[in-house]
């Protein structure tokens, strides 16, 4: 007869602890930043809805004002950073 080597209540229990690291990575991979080179002021609001209109991207985008007339562009799939980076020109206004 074989014997319980773990009784009850010994099992050590693992936690999976998530460093997040690939995520991060996966994040930073899918995004882009871009800058306005213009003195004059735009309207932040109608830039990114704009500039969603126009790209359309499937999986969605976040835009982020991070300065004066700079962005961080998130996507959430690699294809449609891909569409957006291949499809210039760029212009806004």
């Amino acid at each position: 007869m074989a014997k319980n080597l773990i009784e009850e209540g010994e099992a050590n229990e693992v936690e999976w602890v998530d460093d997040g690291v690939e995520d991060e990575e996966a994040r930073i991979q899918l995004s882009l930043v871009g800058k306005m080179w213009t003195e004059r002021h735009i309207n932040a609001n109608a830039f990114m809805s704009t500039m969603r209109n126009i790209w359309q991207p499937k999986h969605g985008v976040e835009i982020t004002n991070i300065g004066k007339n700079t962005y961080v562009f998130q996507f959430f799939h690699w294809r449609d950073k891909a569409k957006v980076v291949d499809g210039q020109p760029w212009h806004f206004d």
